[in-house]
């Protein structure tokens, strides 16, 4: 293994480090690309950044989505698509609140009438 793989893997898995707080990868993709590559660490450290649950990071993307739909396309005038999708979902404010959602967004879908 040669010194410039070894600075290749290495600069590829810091780029991959940024990426740490939207995985729900619980070790830090740094440290599994390279231990993958037998390069840095033999054991990955836990990623105590990354989503708790696949279903949260989905949910959290649904609702930025509905609150973008309302804003732009919708602006107030029908929002009852926004509701019936949001209702299809499973998608609560008190669910997007636990999901992390951001306060811009939950407080444009209650805004559209999701309960």
């Amino acid at each position: 293994m040669t010194d410039d793989f070894k600075k290749g893997v290495l600069a590829a898995a810091a780029v991959a480090s940024a990426y740490d707080a939207c995985s729900t990868h619980r070790y830090r993709l740094e440290d599994c690309i390279a231990g993958k590559l037998n390069v840095g660490r033999a054991k990955p450290r836990r990623n105590d950044r990354h989503l708790p649950s696949p279903a949260d990071s989905w949910l959290c993307g649904c609702a930025v989505a509905l609150a973008e739909m309302h804003r732009l396309l919708i602006g107030g005038n029908n929002s009852s698509g926004v509701v019936g999708v949001a209702r299809a979902a499973g998608l609560t404010i008190a669910r997007a609140k636990a999901a992390g959602v951001d306060a811009y967004d939950w407080k444009e879908l209650r805004r559209a009438g999701v309960k």
